[in-house]
């Protein structure tokens, strides 16, 4: 007769199942990145805006700009400023929690190069109307915004390195409200930038620089609270800090 085996046949355990709080990081991590690549998507978007305005700016008179002069240096860099630098600096900390310390020293960086080239670009404009014989007193809609957002662009800076200081000596810092006022100061930069942009240019220059520059201003805003269009976001951190809104 034929010999039978009594033994089961061999089984393989079955892997163990994922833990739940591991699969909820494992897909927030994935959504933080994907938070992150929007948010340089934006900050990409407003050096663009920057630049085309930059472009425009310096066109001959022919071509709707105002040439290679020395006011031509007071919007390009007020651009850049804003709509590069400070609007960049904002958004550096939308992505993994775990690379905050490194997110901290890169918005160190972009909101102190902010904070020059806004220096430089009022020089500019200072320097032009002295030259013109013209009062530096603001006097338009422009000027008063702009010297608003000046003041808290200044405030902004000083507060910055406080607080950047008092994390380095202390492990952590207070000033819970320098960015909600670096969002107000942003948003003062960006209506100015749109009375500015009325009082340079005309027909298609005038509505090209605006509409570019305004979109990308409000994306700032929005993405620097974790608002996105386009895609749902689960956070990292506090539910406040991290609401999922679609858009």
């Amino acid at each position: 007769g034929h010999l039978t085996s009594s033994c089961p046949p061999a089984t393989h355990p079955a892997s163990p199942p994922v833990p739940l709080q591991v699969a909820i990081t494992g897909r927030r991590r994935e959504m933080d990145m994907k938070a992150r690549a929007y948010a340089r998507g934006v900050i990409l978007a407003g050096m663009a805006s920057a630049a085309v305005i930059t472009l425009l700016t310096f066109l001959p008179p022919d071509f709707g700009g105002k040439g290679f002069v020395l006011f031509s240096w007071h919007p390009a860099l007020m651009s850049f400023s804003f709509l590069g630098m400070m609007g960049g600096g904002m958004l550096v900390y939308v992505g993994p929690a775990d690379e905050r310390k490194q997110s901290r020293n890169i918005h160190r960086a972009l909101q102190i190069t902010a904070f020059v080239l806004a220096v430089l670009g009022l020089a500019a404009i200072m320097v032009n109307k002295v030259k013109m014989g013209k009062s530096i007193i603001p006097k338009t809609t422009h000027a008063w915004f702009g010297t608003a957002a000046l003041v808290g662009t200044a405030a902004q800076a000083a507060s910055g390195m406080t607080k950047y200081s008092e994390a380095i000596r202390r492990g952590f810092s207070g000033y819970k409200w320098h960015g909600d006022v670096g969002r107000v100061t942003f948003a003062l930069g960006i209506v100015t930038t749109a009375l500015g942009l009325v009082a340079i240019f005309s027909g298609w220059q005038l509505w090209a620089s605006l509409l570019l520059s305004q979109c990308v201003g409000i994306l700032v805003v929005l993405t620097s609270y974790r608002r996105f269009i386009g895609i749902s976001y689960l956070g990292l951190g506090d539910a406040s800090e991290h609401t999922p809104l679609n858009l």
